[in-house]
């Protein structure tokens, strides 16, 4: 098949099984069209009018959850909080992202998520079938986070008490939970900064506080910290993350501060320095709602609906162009760069000396003995941590030494595998030892262990999904962002899986076609200027 015509019919294929998928997937979990509320306030009543009766919820206290799976964000400390206020002995289960929970939830496999009460109320607003135990499970207040012996964070705290005191805390507060969307922006950053650029970082997936919206972080803590910025001086730069990423970079001193939704607890104190409390809130429990009433709708209106959501919604496909595109760019460099250096590993290997190939065993035994996303954390973290190092060089240098170790081994069997003799007679011919390699023993090789690293090549495209970790927006994080905002767990990661295979079987078939270009063995032959392909050398050979 063509390379066009392959890419037409993959591309036709994706389309059809993102609808099939989709409409078995709505179907299955039926719950109708969904309209995101425009303000906290709507969320209250908005859960009452998708049922004919009253919001009943499973479970009317906290202590009925006692011994009952909870879900909970990781790295969260609410479930903790709740614990600690009830008395109550709750069983939790851990989740990356919001939308998994609330999935779990929904499917049965939790009886209850934990969140704050802005969260929860917009969760239920957003979800049929959900509501919130009227029980308050516990007080919360919201921080900022510096490294030990940061003398910004007393510097923030005064202007937090002042802001505090002058009412524009709860000014903000009633602009990101009101129902005005048109006055949720940010303020431009067009004020004289004498002292510099802070760094701060930030998840994008504590709506109302810290989120995303057309590609930037929004939210009440975000335009919080710009004032502060505005007030003693600064700007401010933002990098997203997921919540440990969060508490990474401040440790490790690549951020400044970082705010997402952080609780103040005695436990990170001992980690971290808290500024003053800049939110006072609660803890709350969404549980299923047993009166609820599910009207499945139109399918193909709610695949509309879903499509509109995911990628037409504050122009989202910008992310899933940017998340691919970032996905391209560490998977080719560190493709080109690791097999150089599985290159160097092979020569390393045939060294006269015992050293280079000892070196050489050391290195692939601890890339192949360390989980990957280990790898990532420590170089960016550890090795990198002080530098100023951007997240896609810390990948692209990862996945190079993860791929160059694997291209090593590859080429390594591959070029023992071939006749010892062929060796010995470019020897005998006159030819060098390094011109033997070169001419003779590599390109034979190079037949051998080209369609391996392709299929390895391809698979590593699949791993980087892992560099969201490193604060990275490749396209798995982009379908968490969007995850986070549209609350539906369903569609944009099904959406993201399809995106994966369809550039992957594509990739796969440039691959393979440049494999067969490259290999040598695979052109047409000439004897005396007769051009004869392979079937007609064949029958020369029977003859």
């Amino acid at each position: 098949m063509k390379p066009r015509l392959y890419i037409s019919v993959t591309l036709s294929l994706f389309l059809v099984v993102l609808v099939l998928i989709a409409t078995c997937g709505l179907a299955w979990a039926d719950d109708g069209p969904v309209t995101s509320p425009s303000s906290i306030e709507e969320a209250d009543s908005s859960s009452a009018s998708l049922t004919d009766a009253e919001p009943k919820p499973e479970f009317a206290t906290v202590k009925d959850l006692e011994g009952k799976p909870v879900a909970v964000l990781n790295g969260s400390v609410l479930g903790d909080a709740v614990v600690e206020a009830t008395g109550v002995d709750l069983e939790f289960k851990y989740f990356n992202q919001l939308a998994d929970s609330i999935q779990a939830l929904k499917g049965g496999k939790v009886s209850a998520l934990v969140s704050d009460l802005p969260i929860c109320k917009l969760l239920v607003a957003e979800n049929p079938g959900l509501t919130i135990l009227p029980e308050e499970a516990a007080k919360d207040d919201y921080g900022m986070i510096f490294a030990k012996s940061n003398p910004l964070r007393d510097d923030f705290s005064q202007v937090i008490d002042k802001l505090r005191e002058d009412g524009t805390l709860k000014g903000l507060e009633d602009k990101w939970c009101g129902a005005n969307e048109d006055a949720k922006v940010l303020p431009e950053q067009v004020w004289d900064a004498p002292n510099g650029t802070l760094k701060g970082a930030t998840c994008g997936t504590q709506m109302p506080m810290t989120y995303m919206k057309n590609g930037e972080p929004v939210g009440y803590e975000i335009e919080l910290s710009l004032l502060i910025a505005k007030e003693l001086g600064y700007r401010v730069e933002f990098t997203e993350g997921d919540f440990s990423s969060v508490l990474g970079a401040v440790s490790s001193g690549k951020a400044d501060f970082g705010v997402c939704s952080i609780s103040i607890t005695d436990e990170r104190k001992a980690s971290f320095d808290f500024s003053s409390p800049s939110y006072h809130g609660a803890v709350a429990l969404v549980v299923r709602d047993v009166n609820a009433t599910t009207d499945g709708g139109d399918v193909w209106s709610n695949i509309a609906n879903s499509l509109k959501r995911t990628f037409i919604d504050e122009d989202r496909w910008q992310l899933i162009v940017r998340g691919l595109g970032t996905t391209i760019a560490i998977s080719v460099s560190a493709g080109i760069l690791g097999i150089g250096l599985g290159y160097l590993t092979v020569l390393a290997r045939r060294s006269r000396s015992a050293l280079p190939g000892k070196l050489v065993d050391a290195y692939q035994a601890l890339v192949s003995g360390v989980p990957l996303v280990v790898i990532l954390l420590v170089l960016y973290y550890v090795v990198f941590g002080s530098f100023e190092v951007s997240g896609i060089i810390v990948a692209i240098i990862a996945f190079t030494l993860s791929f160059g170790s694997v291209a090593g081994s590859t080429m390594w069997t591959a070029v023992t595998s071939l006749d010892s003799i062929q060796e010995e007679t470019g020897m005998a011919l006159g030819f060098t030892h390094d011109q033997v390699f070169k001419e003779i023993v590599f390109p034979q090789a190079a037949t051998v262990f080209m369609p391996q690293l392709a299929g390895q090549f391809v698979g590593m495209v699949k791993e980087t999904a892992i560099v969201g970790y490193i604060t990275v927006l490749d396209l798995t994080r982009a379908s968490d962002l969007i995850r986070s905002r549209t609350m539906e767990a369903f569609f944009p990661i099904v959406s993201t899986a399809i995106i994966y295979f369809v550039f992957c079987r594509v990739l796969a078939k440039v691959l393979s076609v440049l494999v067969r270009k490259l290999d040598k063995s695979q052109r047409p032959k000439t004897v005396r200027g007769v051009e004869l392909h392979e079937h007609a050398l064949r029958q020369f050979d029977t003859v």
